[in-house]
């Protein structure tokens, strides 16, 4: 197992000191690996006479070249081929432009280890049924955007009753319906099953 794997699966997701020198190789590792199969990555690390073995100590990540969002909304740097890519997803695209990624299988692997890690210890599981209240937007066949994706499958801690949005979709375009969520509060409030909402700009929040 390689580092990237090993820093995912370390028993305790907030034990930050403990694992700085496990995430610096899991840095350098995936820097090497952009480095040998992304051109254009290459082709950046080098302008800025740069390179993964440079990559010695702790202090030595803030020497990565930075690289600004707008990058990868106006170019496709990709690392390898698209169809080993299980799951496609975009940014937002608030700006207008979206950037796009993919996951392939050992990227799905290991932030599901880590996710489950922190589901578990933050106690968000339960058998009991719940209403669902998401501050995001409703899942449209037209809407790749990885938030979207993300909001989706938190409503799986927990059985769902029903999954009420902040954000509809109508006639090719989304819409803040706030009477809707008023009114599944109000609704809910009568009820004797728990009410989660899940706010995605913050810390998600239970009420």
């Amino acid at each position: 197992m390689n580092s990237t794997g090993r820093l995912f699966r370390h028993k305790d997701p907030y034990d930050i000191e403990g694992t700085n020198e496990l995430f610096l190789r899991a840095v350098r590792e995936n820097c090497e690996y952009q480095y040998r199969h992304n051109p254009g990555y290459c082709a950046i690390l080098r302008s800025r006479d740069f390179s993964p073995d440079r990559l010695r100590e702790y202090g030595d990540l803030a020497r990565l070249p930075f690289l600004p969002t707008l990058l990868f909304k106006d170019h496709e740097l990709y690392s390898m081929p698209k169809y080993r890519m299980l799951v496609k997803a975009t940014s937002s695209g608030t700006g207008g432009k979206f950037s796009r990624i993919g996951f392939e299988a050992g990227d799905l692997w290991n932030g599901a280890h880590m996710v489950l890690k922190v589901i578990k210890r933050r106690r968000l599981f339960s058998p009991v049924p719940c209403h669902y209240v998401i501050f995001g937007y409703k899942p449209h066949r037209s809407n790749h955007t990885a938030v979207t994706k993300n909001a989706f499958g938190t409503t799986f801690f927990t059985p769902s009753l029903r999954r009420t949005y902040a954000l509809q979709y109508r006639q090719g375009q989304y819409f803040a319906d706030l009477d809707s969520v008023a009114e599944a509060y109000r609704s809910m409030r009568r009820r004797g099953f728990h009410c989660d909402s899940w706010d995605f700009r913050h810390t998600p929040t239970l009420q």
